[in-house]
């Protein structure tokens, strides 16, 4: 048994390239009209799965979906928007996903790839063997899709939220494009991501290193040090939240392992800064109380954005680095290759034989899921 995937590609404006739709391993149909969509969704049967991307949505879409996802909810394996979800005819449901567009292949194939794989295991705990390893050699085939067959896009700076809100974070992006138009005029290139760029939006507020074998499948086996690699500064961005942003941290403790902490200036290296006023007393006490492995902070003061816009080391590094983000994403579109190529030969994941073997010995074992991931398949 397997499942026939069909994605449609709802939207009749700003079509991704076709380099992306090919990277995304199923069949696709362009149904650009909210009717269209509601009389397709009637035809399907239950051997089919539907995937919905959204490039350019308009209101009279979400009640349809709405409907089609209560109508047909099991054969629903999501619905990708790439702007942020406000509409609240769809705001609340489960499978409904807002993400980058540079994102969409890697978060389609991923979501298939786990509802596949809790399909498989409900097959094996029936004690439908034959049919659950077929599901989840389904599941394999999409998960080893996930290696880059894309380049990345590289920034100027990349902004980590550390403790700050998301309104925190694209306050900082703002105020870093006056600053950057104020130095060099409106004219020139600038490219400041926010981490949601390179991390689907809906997988930023956790850090799991089960769970995130996807993501770090995607980037070539460590999705920190890929994403570093891209960012020729990186400004984690402090705010008064009393919790922080799990990724932070795990930014921090693949920073150990690089020069770029210690690294004078801004280019190449780290900073911490604050858009709005953070209390003396609460920085005071904010490193410290989280443990000694943020070994890279303890000591750390969050610098004021408008103390980095007057910093001559700040404006020369800036200055300096305009003409050669290209070449600084080609080497890192490198890099993540090189990862990607190296994690799918060391991996055992995979090996048919043996897999099938200790299945049948054993049955299955849950090597992708945890209990965080079972909203992708909700009962």
């Amino acid at each position: 048994m397997s499942y026939s995937i069909i994605l449609l590609i709802i939207g009749s404006q700003n079509h991704p390239d076709n380099k992306t739709l090919k990277s995304i391993p199923i069949p696709s149909a362009n149904l650009p009209t909210p009717t269209d969509f509601s009389n397709y969704c009637k035809q399907i049967t239950n051997q089919n799965l539907i995937v919905v991307f959204i490039p350019d949505p308009n209101e009279q879409i979400f009640p349809l979906i709405r409907q089609a996802i209560e109508e047909k909810r099991s054969q629903f394996i999501g619905v990708f928007i790439c702007t942020p979800l406000e509409n609240l005819a769809i705001q609340d449901l489960v499978k409904v996903y807002d993400v980058s567009e540079t994102l969409i292949p890697y978060k389609i194939i991923s979501t298939i790839s786990k509802f596949l794989g809790f399909e498989s295991i409900k097959q094996f705990d029936a004690e439908r063997l034959e049919t659950g390893l077929a599901l989840e050699k389904q599941s394999n085939d999409f998960f080893k899709k996930l290696g880059t067959n894309h380049k990345y896009e590289p920034c100027h700076i990349l902004l980590i939220p550390f403790n700050a809100t998301a309104r925190d974070l694209h306050r900082a992006e703002q105020r870093l494009r006056n600053i950057y138009s104020d130095l060099a005029g409106s004219g020139s290139d600038f490219v400041v991501h926010t981490l949601d760029k390179y991390i689907p939006r809906d997988e930023l507020n956790y850090y799991d290193p089960r769970r995130n074998i996807y993501l770090n499948k995607h980037y070539g086996g460590d999705a920190c040090l890929s994403i570093m690699d891209l960012s020729m500064m990186i400004f984690f961005v402090v705010g008064n939240l009393d919790t922080l942003n799990p990724w932070s941290e795990q930014f921090l403790c693949s920073l150990k392992n690089t020069t770029r902490y210690n690294s004078g200036g801004y280019l190449n290296g780290i900073t911490f800064v604050a858009d709005r006023f953070v209390r003396d007393e609460y920085l005071q006490n904010l490193f410290p109380r989280f443990g000694t492995q943020f070994w890279a902070v303890q000591q750390a003061t969050p610098k004021a954005l408008d103390y980095v816009k007057n910093d001559i080391d700040f404006q020369a590094d800036l200055l300096s680095i305009g003409n050669a983000l290209e070449h600084h994403g080609q080497i890192a579109n490198i890099k993540i290759e090189k990862r990607a190529s190296d994690a799918y030969k060391s991996t055992t994941a995979f090996s048919s034989n043996d897999q099938l073997i200790q299945q049948a010995a054993s049955g299955p074992a849950d090597r992708y899921i945890t209990d965080i991931d079972r909203a992708v398949n909700p009962q």
